[in-house]
């Protein structure tokens, strides 16, 4: 694969990665939102639930993001003698 390809290919994937994180996290706020505005006790909880699982699924993509991962440090040491 040409490394340009594959350059797209990490943007692409990252850019879907942004999508689904921000997603989830709009739809966590959401549901919060709509729970701590509620007056139905099961509907409270159903959104309260629905908060949980968005919240959930951010702490589970986040850490394998692209963009969270650490990248290597360039070296400023020269090595020529």
């Amino acid at each position: 694969m040409p490394k340009r390809d594959a350059r797209n290919l990490v943007l692409k994937t990252t850019a879907a990665e942004t999508q689904f994180l921000r997603t989830e996290l709009l739809a966590g706020l959401n549901f919060s939102k709509i729970a701590l505005e509620g007056e139905d006790e099961s509907k409270i909880e159903r959104n309260r639930a629905n908060a949980r699982k968005a919240y959930d699924a951010l702490l589970r993509f986040i850490p394998d993001a692209a963009f969270f991962q650490k990248r290597p440090e360039k070296s400023t040491h020269n090595c020529r003698n």
